[in-house]
């Protein structure tokens, strides 16, 4: 995804807004990383409004897998999880 410059984003009226599933306190414990506004959907309800599924089942494809060796070999890491990772 290539994302333009925020000046060219706010001059179009474009915004990033993050939508997370997480608590109140994990979104205030992942803000400070972010430059982007943050929402908490706790009841998961846009979640499920866009269709998401939830599960190792979900996200565990062959891609998916073939991604992660790559992103492995690269050197590319997992960092810290806050609440719950599906």
């Amino acid at each position: 995804m290539n994302l333009q410059k925020k000046s060219d984003r706010c001059n179009r009226g474009l915004q990033i807004v993050v939508v997370g599933h997480g608590s109140i306190q994990e979104a205030k414990n992942i803000r400070k990383d972010l430059r982007a506004k943050l929402l908490t959907d706790e009841g998961r309800e846009f979640y499920k409004a866009l269709g998401c599924r939830r599960g190792a089942s979900s996200c565990l494809t062959a891609k998916s897998l073939v991604s992660a060796k790559r992103a492995l070999s690269e050197g590319h890491r997992q960092g810290q999880l806050n609440g719950d990772p599906m």
